[in-house]
């Protein structure tokens, strides 16, 4: 890769870190003593005219025993009143996600990626890059980030790869390719630092799926990193749209 190349991809990856960033927020539990605490990242979609959270459902199971779930919106944490919908499995195979239908006050607030934004297809292999974007806990320490109970100065990160489509030890880690794409991610990338996951989960993979027309696409929802192997998971995000539709006439216990 010459000089020019390397800075046409440059300036590709910090437009699409930029936008991904719009549709992206930490996401909070608030205790008892009204300290907020960051327990993962999020992702807003519109899906047939109504906005919907996503985000990894360990993330939220892991605080089932907190009061209040809230989202980081515009420096303030913003507490998310409605029912809550869980997929971890399906199929027998981890599915790993959460969302909600945001209410039309939220929704109202927020800005939401749209639906021509969401990848139905697999982009061809080669011609396209991906990255994970999110609020990663070792960027964001407590003691900077949340310096008052009602606000936060959190900053997303993203960690840029590739989907990895020589990955054959599906049955090893409970994926399937029909429900997860399999993102490299090893302890380094090139100059960019390690991926450290805490904090990731719920956050979205990224993809343009051709560099010569540029056009950001939501792939997934990213939900584990596997260290040893040097790679990471997301759930498709045509996956999680079918799982919202099924899902979304029948209101179902599990909310938080």
């Amino acid at each position: 890769m010459n000089l020019e190349e390397k800075e046409v991809i440059d300036k590709l990856i910090k437009n699409a870190e930029q936008t991904a960033g719009r549709y992206t927020h930490p996401i909070f539990t608030v205790g008892h003593n009204s300290k907020p605490d960051l327990i993962g990242t999020s992702v807003i979609i519109e899906l047939d005219n109504k906005i919907y959270l996503l985000t990894a459902a360990h993330v939220l199971t892991s605080a089932a025993s907190m009061n209040i779930i809230a989202i980081g919106l515009e420096g303030k944490i913003t507490p998310i009143s409605t029912e809550w919908f869980f997929a971890e499995q399906l199929d027998g195979v981890e599915f790993d996600v959460a969302f909600t239908e945001l209410s039309a006050e939220l929704a109202a607030e927020v800005e939401a990626l749209p639906s021509s934004n969401l990848l139905h297809t697999e982009p061809n292999q080669g011609e396209h890059f991906c990255l994970v974007n999110g609020y990663p806990s070792s960027k964001n320490k407590p003691s900077k980030a949340l310096r008052q109970p009602s606000k936060y100065a959190s900053k997303s990160y993203s960690f840029v790869s590739y989907l990895n489509y020589d990955f054959d030890q599906w049955d090893d880690v409970n994926k399937d390719p029909e429900w997860h794409y399999c993102s490299a991610h090893g302890r380094k990338q090139g100059n960019q630092a390690p991926l450290k996951p805490n904090g990731l989960s719920g956050g979205g993979l990224w993809v343009i799926p051709n560099i010569a027309e540029p056009k950001l696409y939501l792939a997934g929802v990213y939900i584990e990193h596997y260290t040893h192997k040097k790679v990471s998971f997301s759930t498709r995000i045509d996956k999680v749209i079918e799982t919202i539709i099924l899902k979304r006439p029948n209101r179902v216990a599990g909310g938080i």
